[in-house]
């Protein structure tokens, strides 16, 4: 069996013949991603080699955006949903370091991006509640309901408030 060995610095790497073609493998299916692409050729149309090089030197020779424009490229539309979750993931980053005022801003932030967005209701009534900002917190949970009436964790938040407020037959009935 022939083995090849390779000095990378101080270690000695051993590779087998298996273990080199399937290297090589591995390699050439990654660089046929940078390969030219074949040109389609038209039954009955001779296409010389010089022709095909000439186009795709062409292509290859302009600028990206010469090759992507037009009127054919569709235009992406905005996505306020992808913006709203990234002010959430801020919005429960700042309620973990206990800066309740800013989690309130960017889970506003959130909710202006996304009305329906019950978490980010959530997350703005946990920071209000911790503030001490009990009827806020309770429109907050209640929003959330609103948005998805089989929500557990508003529920059991929201009665959490109740029993802060005394409000037992109210808490009791968001615990069940």
């Amino acid at each position: 069996m022939l083995t090849t060995y390779f000095f990378i610095g101080r270690r000695l790497i051993i590779f087998r013949p298996s273990l080199i073609l399937a290297l090589l493998l591995l390699l050439s299916l990654h660089l046929q991603g940078y390969s030219i692409p074949a040109l389609q050729i038209v039954e009955g149309h001779n296409l010389s080699l010089a022709v095909a090089v000439e186009n795709v030197s062409v292509a290859r020779m302009q600028l990206p955006s010469d090759q992507f424009s037009g009127p054919a490229l569709p235009i992406a539309p905005p996505t306020p949903a992808i913006d709203a979750k990234v002010y959430f993931d801020r919005g429960v980053m700042s309620l973990g370091k206990l800066d309740y005022n800013k989690a309130i801003i960017e889970f506003t932030e959130a909710i202006r991006l996304d009305v329906n967005c019950a978490l980010a209701y959530l997350g703005r009534g946990n920071a209000y509640s911790n503030q001490g900002n009990l009827d806020q917190a309770i429109r907050d949970y209640c929003e959330a309901i609103r948005l998805d009436p089989n929500y557990a964790i508003a529920y059991y938040n929201r009665g959490a408030v109740y029993q802060r407020k005394g409000k037992f037959s109210k808490a009791f009935s968001d615990y069940d």
